[in-house]
């Protein structure tokens, strides 16, 4: 979220008034790159999220697609040398009341979506990595609790990243 004309109070004036109907998969894909003979004991994992926000004018609703994505590699192998992936991308739709939608410009939903979507969607791609993962035969998956990254609030210092990060 890096858009320097955004009032973070528009997110907010946003989360305060949505109400989260539902959460779909929208895709889904697992692959074991090895044997399950070949399946080390030790994994580290490398992990990505992307959120895209949209308003939908005619349902009054705004929609989040997060695709999220995780990489399950032999603990001291190349990069390239995959054990397994998993990503899907998750559609969550939130109501709004009234005319609210029409007053939300784009980069707040996209900024909403960056956030507040990827918070929301979180523990259903926990649930989602950790039952795939492990009927792919790797154990142990956990994905992490969701921590937002809150930047230096002294304008001389870089801009805050709001993406949500595995640690």
């Amino acid at each position: 979220m890096s858009n320097p004309t955004l009032d973070f109070a528009e997110v907010v004036a946003i989360s305060n008034v949505v109400n989260l109907v539902s959460v779909n998969c929208r895709e889904i894909s697992a692959k074991r790159n090895t044997e399950i003979a070949d399946i080390p004991t030790q994994v580290r994992c490398t992990g990505s999220s992307e959120a895209t926000g949209m308003r939908d004018k005619t349902a009054g609703q705004i929609i989040v697609l997060v695709r999220f994505a995780l990489s399950v590699l032999k603990f001291s192998a190349d990069p390239a040398e995959s054990v397994a992936d998993i990503s899907a991308t998750l559609a969550l739709r939130y109501s709004v009341p009234g005319e609210s939608l029409k007053s939300f410009r784009p980069e707040a939903v996209q900024a909403f979506a960056e956030t507040n979507g990827v918070y929301n969607a979180w523990p259903y791609w926990r649930e989602l990595l950790q039952n795939t993962a492990g009927r792919l035969g790797i154990p142990g998956i956990v994905a992490p609790v969701f921590r937002l990254n809150a930047g230096p609030k002294d304008s001389t210092q870089p801009e805050p990243s709001m993406k949500g990060e595995a640690k």
